[in-house]
């Protein structure tokens, strides 16, 4: 998956995915689906035709990440997932969006400007 920019983003993605899909989130509608859609908006982005169209496709693939937590919580709250399941995606989620920002910050030069 070298086409995806930096590969490591990508697999860090997929485990994302992996760990949501692996929870009972989809008894809420959000977890399986949000899960998918992070590295699903990486690889799309990475075929587009420019850097700032990548980037465009990483600011979905963040928003999915976000709403992937915020399944997470909901499902805590309901009593699906145990608060250490809550905690392994938090914490991967959160790895996960700072690299992204990293990463997407060096494809347009003066992002961090209109953040």
């Amino acid at each position: 998956m070298s086409q995806v920019g930096d590969e490591r983003i990508w697999h860090i993605a997929y485990g994302l995915r992996r760990i949501a899909q692996g929870t009972e989130t989809r008894r809420n509608g959000g977890g399986g689906e949000a899960g998918n859609s992070v590295p699903m908006n990486i690889g799309e982005g990475a075929g587009r035709g420019s850097k700032r169209d990548f980037s465009r496709f990483l600011d979905i693939a963040m928003g999915s990440i976000y709403e992937v937590v915020t399944g997470m919580a909901i499902a805590l709250r309901r009593r699906y997932v145990t608060a250490a399941e809550y905690r392994s995606i938090y914490e991967e989620a959160e790895l996960l969006a700072k690299k992204l920002r990293r990463f997407q910050d060096t494809l347009v030069p003066g992002r961090k400007a209109e953040a």
